[in-house]
């Protein structure tokens, strides 16, 4: 419950406040049709009827068996790129962008500091245990290794 939570918020976020260029890779029109369609089915909710959404090409990324792509949604309020990854076999889709947790700095007792930038606001304070399973924002606990309910 909490990750649709924190999903719906970086979505909505994205949304609105980031909007950068993007040098990509040339996408097929069937492949532009298929995502353009899931993406409308599964993001039902926060884009109105009257909206098109513009599916760019792809660009490296450094997660292996990924790729970096944008859309844009075009409503009459406006328009905003979000930034995804889809696996190689396009069976896979996440919302965002690759942070490298490298960067981040190492803190006493097994906690890693770093900051995600999402938009053009202010970068987002985040504390993660050193082995990765653990991620504080926004004050939330997020067990990375949980398995996910069905």
């Amino acid at each position: 419950m909490h990750y649709k939570f924190v999903f719906t918020i970086i979505v909505i976020v994205t949304f609105f406040v980031f909007q950068p260029n993007v040098n990509a890779q040339t996408i097929s029109t069937k492949e532009a049709d298929e995502l353009r369609a899931f993406l409308k089915e599964k993001m039902g909710n926060f884009v109105p009827d009257d909206a098109t959404i513009e599916v760019s090409g792809y660009e490296k990324t450094p997660l292996s068996g990924f790729k970096q792509g944008r859309f844009k949604v075009n409503t009459p309020k406006g328009s905003g790129d979000v930034p995804f990854l889809i696996s190689e076999d396009g069976k896979y889709l996440i919302f965002g962008e690759p942070v490298d947790t490298r960067t981040f700095k190492d803190l006493p007792l097994g906690i890693k500091e770093g900051k995600i930038q999402i938009g053009a606001g202010p970068p987002i304070p985040v504390a993660m245990s050193k082995d990765g399973r653990y991620l504080i924002l926004g004050g939330e606990l997020i067990d990375l290794k949980a398995k996910p309910t069905k």
